[in-house]
């Protein structure tokens, strides 16, 4: 009787629960997280020790990882040599960090100066 008389004093039916559409973060988060191409697990440090890996202790001296975004490293180096060897060995440590982090996981390495 109580939610006919407010029914009928509002004009409109009542809406329905209002917590029905509201999620948690945590629901979505996995499923985002794959929409960006980043897999569980894979963190900073991983990738850091993939390309000490892949490019040697000599050359993971000379270079730094600035970001890993959609399967593509991007690795800075003060030299220009540096940068051409790099180049030439471009097919070789992609082949290493795919067998580090997985085939799908890393798509190409761009090599940058500065």
């Amino acid at each position: 009787m109580r939610a006919l008389a407010i029914t009928q004093w509002r004009g409109a039916r009542p809406l329905p629960a209002p917590q029905r559409n509201i999620h948690k973060a945590s629901e979505h988060l996995e499923g985002l997280l794959e929409e960006f191409g980043i897999t569980p697990g894979q963190d900073e440090e991983s990738i850091n020790a993939a390309w000490r890996f892949a490019a040697g202790e000599f050359v993971s001296k000379q270079t730094s990882v600035i970001s890993f975004k959609k399967g593509v490293l991007v690795v800075h180096t003060l030299q220009p040599t540096m940068k051409f060897n790099l180049e030439s060995m471009k097919s070789m440590i992609l082949k290493k960090l795919k067998q580090q982090l997985g085939a799908k996981v890393v798509r190409s390495v761009v090599f940058r100066i500065g």
